[in-house]
């Protein structure tokens, strides 16, 4: 990066006045320092660690006070960084945007600490950095913006002292190394540390979109926030570490950001430790979609640590690397390579070591859809205890593990399960190594392998393989039906007897009668059931009485057990059949492929259900009579209207029958949409009668008719009928 702006930058410091004499001389006797030094570690012999510094400086920081000035200009600014003194935490807040004249940038006085703080933005001169951070400072922002104006250049902070980053934005700049953060150690440990907040929308038209660290004891430490939208020319859109800058991450999310070589992170210094935090949703267009590793550099990635839905359109979607790799914890998952390694890519003097992790669901257009790792260095590369699942090559070798290289070796240990991974155009459905090479691999005997596959499997029939198969593959667990691991399914293997289906389907049937009506079409319901009992799959008769389940695929010989039975209950005046019918599938391997048979011991299941109306309650038409196939529908309804107590039904039930031709004649079939006709009617009496009587003597006289009244009296003695005597009436 172009320093001469700094003693310009000087220069304009002593003419405004903006800090005391002491600060400008300390910056000035500092940066002629610089201009003279080759090796600054050989000058300042300076053996702090850089993680030790910040756990020094957190150590000694304390929670922020109430702001010493409130400021809304730049002179105001400059004038209140005047007044921080050595020792003592200085706030100032901004309570508008202020904007630093051209050819000026903001910087913080020598040996202070000082906040900034304010929900504003502070925008930078065209060609220079907004803020700028020398040896023994602490800035720490706290919910200012700092940018740059639309159009112009200049990085957000340069830092070669203490950055942090609590909450606000670093956002809109640009700069050659570093548009957002600019960190690096000359004389003294730099440090940037996130703690929150955002580092957004920044550009380098070299290395390092968001930030960029670079020198002996220089660090970048990411707890939270995120960093997003950055672009980089070359390398590291999010970050990008130069030569022995390191690069610790805890937390925080870095996704969105773009580069030609690392689009979430560039790491070519020391080792980048990712204990925990997102690495998500970057684009690299050559190497390293999440993070890019240089030649003997690493990346160790642990806790709970996640990279996941990057995309590189060449090779290595989560991680590409040409040194080494150590996960020993976390996941990456759903990366995507339109060259080698979905997951990770190992080149040349790249090796990889994985243990207690995940590799899930990662796609490569070529080989190793979860990882491929091609080893020149003679050092081993290890899987242990984890899971490697559901990865694609798509058109290559290798859907979970391409192994390539001058030095092929692979142990598996631990209990990993490598499971659902395919190469289905390819060889080595879970693992790719080169036949020559099969010795270079082995497993443990806790390894499983399961449903994995390639474009063709194959049995073992060499005895010189099965030796070296008993003696480096120690599992027993592998993809159905295979009995040994080098079958091309699980571990790349072509020098046996081809295998080309790894399934059969079996469809259970049946058939269905029924007495006293017409069978139609779905009226009645049957399942199949497991040897345990659970229900496995149903299904409907069809208007001709055939019974069908759904296809049930077998992929392990053996024999199964199953029972077919109704499911419908009596109703509706239908009494059901309760036989329970067993049905028994055998799988066997038949000319190398797995064969399916199913057999009915009590014969193929016959259902015989009877329709038993109640006493007149059978409604049946006349036959109707079809001379042309096609499908006929038609409306069943009760026409007979409510009255006299009764209160009919008022469904209508559609009725669709089917015509086709059928060995040279013509069938029908039957079917209710709506259910089975059922019409339910209701009697409800609106009123009912009775006759109150009794009996008239006389004694001493003949009785008359009608000669007596007599009176009906309620509850309430209100007379309510009259009558009077009558002749008597013999039934």
């Amino acid at each position: 990066m172009n320093r001469l702006y700094k003693n310009t930058k000087l220069n304009d410091l002593k003419q405004r006045n903006a800090v005391n004499s002491r600060a400008i001389s300390s910056l000035q006797q500092a940066y002629e320092r610089q201009r003279f030094a080759v090796n600054s570690r050989a000058i300042r012999g300076l053996p702090i660690n850089p993680q030790q510094a910040y756990a020094n400086q957190l150590n000694a920081i304390t929670p922020l006070a109430a702001p010493d000035e409130y400021v809304s200009d730049y002179a105001e600014l400059v004038t209140a960084l005047g007044q921080a003194v050595t020792g003592t935490p200085y706030t100032i807040e901004l309570t508008d945007d202020i904007t630093v004249p051209s050819g000026s940038s903001i910087w913080i006085p020598y040996d202070t600490e000082v906040v900034l703080t304010g929900d504003f933005r502070l925008i930078g001169a065209n060609g220079y950095p907004t803020l700028a951070v020398a040896e023994s400072v602490v800035l720490t922002l706290d919910g200012i913006t700092v940018t740059h104006a639309p159009g112009t250049t200049g990085s957000g902070v340069d830092n070669f002292g203490t950055l942090i980053l609590l909450s606000g934005a670093i956002s809109g700049n640009t700069n050659d190394r570093g548009g957002g953060v600019y960190n690096e150690a000359i004389f003294a440990p730099a440090v940037f540390t996130m703690e929150g907040g955002e580092i957004s929308d920044n550009t380098a038209s070299n290395t390092g979109g968001g930030v960029y660290c670079v020198g002996v004891d220089s660090a970048v430490n990411i707890l939270a926030g995120d960093i997003h939208d950055n672009n980089a020319a070359s390398g590291g859109g999010g970050i990008a570490i130069g030569d022995d800058g390191t690069l610790n991450m805890t937390g925080g999310t870095i996704f969105h950001n773009t580069a030609y070589a690392g689009g979430g992170v560039s790491n070519n210094g020391t080792p980048f430790t990712m204990e925990g935090g997102e690495i998500s949703d970057n684009t690299a267009t050559l190497f390293g979609g999440g993070v890019d590793v240089s030649s003997l550099k690493t990346f160790i990635m642990s806790g709970t640590a996640l990279i996941t839905g990057n995309t590189c359109l060449r090779d290595g979607g989560g991680v590409g690397t040409t040194g080494a790799v150590t996960i020993t914890g976390g996941e990456i998952s759903n990366n995507n390579a339109q060259g080698y390694g979905g997951g990770v890519t190992a080149f040349a003097t790249g090796s990889l070591t994985m243990a207690n992790a995940a590799m899930l669901g990662n796609t490569a257009a070529a080989s190793g859809g979860g990882a491929f790792i091609s080893n020149d260095t003679g050092v081993a590369s290890v899987v242990d205890n984890c899971v490697i699942s559901g990865n694609t090559s798509t058109t290559g070798n290798g859907g979970g593990l391409y192994v390539g290289g001058l030095t092929p070796e692979l142990n598996i240990t631990g209990a990993t399960l490598i499971t659902d991974n395919t190469a289905p155009l390819g060889d080595g459905g879970a693992i790719w190594i080169d036949y020559a090479a099969l010795d270079q691999l082995t497993v443990g005997a806790n390894v499983a392998f399961a449903d994995n596959e390639a474009s063709e499997g194959y049995f073992m029939t060499d005895a010189g393989d099965i030796t070296l198969h008993n003696t480096n593959i120690l599992t027993t667990d592998f993809t159905n039906p295979f009995v040994y691991g080098y079958n091309n399914f699980d571990i790349s293997y072509t020098e046996g007897e081809p295998f080309f289906e790894i399934d059969d389907t079996v469809v259970f049937t049946g058939r269905k009668e029924a007495t006293g009506a017409q069978l139609a079409a779905g009226l009645f319901e049957f399942g199949l059931f497991d040897d345990l009992g659970d229900l496995i799959d149903t299904t409907v008769n069809d208007g001709f009485g055939n019974i069908a389940f759904p296809p049930l695929v077998f992929d392990t010989v053996g024999t199964y057990n199953f029972t077919i039975r109704e499911l419908t209950e009596d109703e509706n005046g239908w009494v059901t059949d309760t036989t329970v019918f067993p049905a028994v599938v055998t799988v066997t391997i038949v000319n190398e492929e797995i064969s399916a048979t199913v057999d009915y011991p009590n014969g193929e299941p016959l259902f015989s259900d009877s329709f038993e109306p109640e006493e007149c309650g059978l409604i049946e038409f006349p036959p109707l009579t079809f001379t042309e196939p096609g499908v006929y529908e038609f409306t069943f309804r009760e026409l007979t209207p409510s009255g006299g107590g009764w209160i009919t039904d008022g469904s209508d039930f559609r009725v669709i029958v089917t015509v086709t031709e059928e060995d040279g004649g013509l069938v029908a079939s039957l079917e209710y949409p709506d259910g089975f006709p059922v019409f339910e009617n209701r009697y409800e009496p609106t009123q009912v009668s009775v006759i109150i009587s009794g009996t008239k003597v006389a004694i001493g006289a003949d009785l008359i008719c009608g000669m007596f009244e007599f009176g009906l009296f309620d509850y309430e003695g209100n007379l309510i009928a009259t009558t009077v005597n009558g002749p008597v009436v013999t039934p």
